[in-house]
């Protein structure tokens, strides 16, 4: 008998313009509701969020982890602000953040870019 690992990545990103956090929760709903149908092993949500060159996590970065955590989601995996941000795991939900992963390459137009790590 053959194991199946079925396993949905949810590519998300957030908008800083208009209502932000209130559009992203919206769709994120509607991707729940797909979620829900499909019933998958593993969820891992890669957004696009936070404030660029800044290694400060936002306050609507933390509201869209409590959400994402609330729906079940196990991994979240962010880029956006060219620095590293710190990445921690829950272990009474058994998931990870990584807020931002930083840059594989910075050709980014700000002096300061270099601040934390690089791959």
């Amino acid at each position: 008998m053959a194991t199946t690992l079925k396993i949905m990545s949810l590519n998300l990103r957030v908008d800083n313009t208009g209502d932000g956090i209130n559009s992203f929760t919206n769709r994120f709903h509607r991707v729940v509701e797909i979620l829900e149908q499909e019933k998958p092993d593993l969820v891992v949500a890669f957004v696009h969020w936070g404030s660029e060159f800044n290694d400060t996590i936002s306050p609507t970065q933390e509201k869209i982890c409590t959400l994402m955590k609330n729906k079940g989601v196990d991994a979240i995996i962010g880029t956006h602000p060219h620095y590293v941000q710190s990445i921690g795991f829950d272990p009474e939900t058994g998931m990870l953040i990584a807020y931002s992963l930083g840059d594989l390459y910075g050709g980014e137009k700000k002096d300061t870019a270099v601040s934390g790590a690089r791959a």
